[in-house]
């Protein structure tokens, strides 16, 4: 098998906002070494250079969302008609058939088609997470995110409710190819990243710590109450009975 890796492939990137804040850019290579007809179609649909699809809605990820999100799984987006999971359409028609299945889901950061089923593959994709194995021979792989894999963390952790949709809108708020030239920009935008990132830490840090200091005070409370009652109920041996 060809490494899916390499330098020849495209280079796309996400812009995403979470909520109200800028969360940074994912960079993604496509493998169109391997799966040429799939990587084209993600190429595409985020430089919106096919202009409206069949149902008038234009065929390109700028202002989709990410709809769907489960911690240690994925991250789930790009319904380009609906924005919830029941739509999308590719550059090909409503769908288009697996390209295949070469590539398996062996680590985090690849990128791979959401589908409903053999032959649904449409706009959908999701970022894995973690390793998802069971996932081979039912989703085509088709990239890996080679930047930005801190943006992804910061959007798995996003609160979630009915359906694993995020309770703050987590949109890609701009998305286009990478080309020559483009790497100094490329990495200022990577900054914004850390920063979410960080700031993501500190609150868990700072929920940890609220945890710990309501626990400290709980065993502080056991322990008088423990204590009281030793005092009230032992009798030395000068004490009378």
């Amino acid at each position: 098998m060809a490494d899916p890796l390499s330098e020849v492939n495209p280079h796309v990137f996400l812009d995403v906002r979470i909520g109200e804040e800028f969360a940074g850019r994912v960079i993604v290579q496509l493998f169109k070494n391997i799966l040429p007809r799939t990587a084209e179609n993600f190429r595409a649909l985020c430089t919106g250079e096919k202009g409206v699809g069949s149902v008038g809605v234009p065929l390109h990820y700028k202002g989709c969302r990410f709809h769907r999100i489960m911690p240690k799984f994925m991250v789930q987006g790009g319904d380009i008609t609906n924005g919830d999971g029941t739509g999308g359409e590719s550059i090909y028609g409503r769908f288009f058939d697996d390209e295949g299945f070469t590539v398996k889901h062996t680590k985090a950061g690849l990128v791979g088609m959401a589908n409903s089923g053999p032959g649904t593959n449409g706009s959908q994709f999701y970022i894995s997470t973690v390793p998802t194995p069971h996932l081979d021979e039912k989703h085509v792989v088709f990239g890996s995110v080679i930047r930005g894999m801190g943006v992804v963390t910061a959007l798995e952790y996003v609160r979630t409710g009915d359906k694993d949709a995020p309770v703050e809108d987590c949109i890609i708020e701009n998305c286009g190819e990478i080309l020559p030239g483009q790497d100094l920009k490329m990495l200022l935008l990577r900054t914004a990243s850390l920063r979410t990132v960080e700031k993501f830490f500190q609150d868990r840090i700072l929920v940890f710590a609220r945890m710990m200091a309501r626990r400290m005070c709980f065993l502080h409370f056991q322990t008088t109450l423990i204590l009281t009652s030793a005092r009230s109920t032992t009798c030395w041996p000068w004490q009378k009975r």
